[in-house]
């Protein structure tokens, strides 16, 4: 959980979000069973590895990607990376729409089961990628880390599965979807095909981009990532503890107190 004070947080955040505070710590450190865990604003979150718990901290307690700014009341979401859904589930109450995509077939099954046992329907599931062209392409599957799954070919000659891919620019055209307030992404390397394939005159239909970056994987080094962002008119910061970078079209930032 980190530094002391770093800890202390956590625990405090978990106390004023949790139900059952002192349950979900335990698990959290020594039992990491699946189990559904009751929050205080009524929603349900299934939770089953460390990676679902990581990132349930990283959205719910810690807030990675929503420092700068927030959901806004109507916000059209895009949550690229799903995973569980721990965003999608988090945007959900103040977005009008929420598109989540994830490819990956199991986690795809999860990240519906708990849209479903929290009866959202604002949020629509997509078994998609986005990626730099439509078809299918290959998953290569990260051996323990659920979260790390990647377009790239980064493990070797590790497992794969084939995923459908789609374009960002060619889905918001199929879905009629005019701009997207809030584009979210924890794709492991996708952002770099994603946001560098998509038009300029659709780059200029996104408001609010919170995405982590994977320098790592593509051998795209994320500061070309800010300049391209900052060429098109957005506002970016980094923070780096986290490989995260955010931006924004306008110079109205709500910075999360």
């Amino acid at each position: 959980m980190g530094t002391l004070g770093a800890q202390a947080k956590t625990v405090y955040n978990v106390f004023k979000l949790v139900k059952t505070p002192i349950s979900y710590l335990y698990d959290y450190c020594f039992n990491p069973i699946e189990k559904t865990y009751e929050l205080k604003n009524g929603m349900r979150v299934n939770l089953a590895t460390r990676t679902d718990r990581l990132f349930f901290h990283e959205i719910w307690i810690h807030h990675i990607y929503t420092r700068e700014f927030d959901v806004e009341q109507g916000d059209i979401v895009f949550d690229v990376g799903s995973q569980r859904g721990m965003f999608s589930i988090y945007a959900s109450r103040n977005a009008a729409v929420v598109y989540a995509f994830e490819p990956m077939p199991d986690t795809y099954v999860m990240l519906t089961k708990n849209l479903k046992q929290n009866r959202i329907k604002n949020v629509q599931p997509m078994k998609l990628a986005l990626s730099s062209k439509k078809g299918v392409m290959k998953l290569h599957l990260h051996a323990t880390h659920t979260g790390s799954h990647t377009l790239y070919n980064h493990y070797g000659k590790g497992k794969t599965v084939n995923v459908k891919t789609e374009t960002l620019q060619n889905f918001m055209d199929k879905h009629r979807v005019d701009h997207i307030d809030f584009l979210k992404m924890d794709c492991e390397g996708a952002e770099v095909d994603i946001l560098f394939n998509l038009p300029v005159a659709k780059l200029k239909k996104i408001r609010k981009i919170a995405m982590e970056y994977h320098d790592n994987i593509t051998g795209v080094p994320h500061t070309k990532i800010v300049q391209f962002l900052r060429k098109n008119g957005f506002t970016v910061v980094l923070h780096e503890e986290n490989t995260v970078m955010t931006a924004q079209q306008d110079k109205r930032r709500k910075r999360r107190a």
